[in-house]
């Protein structure tokens, strides 16, 4: 048995903006590029955790002139509604809003889960994608020192970094 101050505690490394731009100048046309920009775009600027991304439907997402309000049926620390805004940026290479209107509108998804697991051949499959997944397409896009909850992490590093307090 190892005494729990012995257990060296592993976090994730934090993802920056820079990271976020260099990974998304990556990013070629395929079905998967543009799922998996839209799902590291989400997450950084949405703070979301990965449960709460892939258990979004399209029912949850409204475009709005400024962005797009998403609704979430409670987290991991909240079971009430809660709305989320997520404004355009002006930079439309890391844009959330105009990358999860792409993969919506190339997955031609009207309803039930907005991220879902590709198929042989890229086809997109009806099914929704698991948090594991979402670790493991951030470990694919960023490399294996980041995780799933690198984008989170990295939002807060970034914001507390231009001063904006944490609460």
């Amino acid at each position: 048995r190892i005494h729990k101050e012995k257990l060296k505690i592993k976090q994730a490394k934090p993802l920056s903006l820079l990271d976020l731009k260099i990974a998304c100048q990556n990013f070629e046309t395929t079905t998967k590029d543009h799922r998996n920009k839209a799902i590291v775009t989400l997450l950084f600027f949405s703070a979301m955790r990965r449960s709460e991304l892939v258990s979004l439907d399209r029912e949850h997402v409204e475009f709005t002139e400024k962005g797009m309000k998403i609704l979430l049926f409670g987290s991991k620390t909240n079971d009430s509604l809660e709305e989320i805004y997520v404004t355009r940026s002006k930079d439309l290479e890391v844009c959330p809003v105009y990358a999860v209107h792409e993969w919506i509108t190339i997955s031609n998804t009207y309803s039930g889960p907005i991220f879902r697991g590709l198929i042989k051949g890229g086809a997109i499959s009806k099914k929704r994608l698991s948090g594991h997944a979402v670790s493991v397409i951030m470990k694919e896009v960023f490399g294996k020192d980041y995780s799933g909850h690198s984008s989170r992490r990295g939002v807060i590093t970034e914001l507390s970094e231009k001063g904006v307090p944490i609460h």
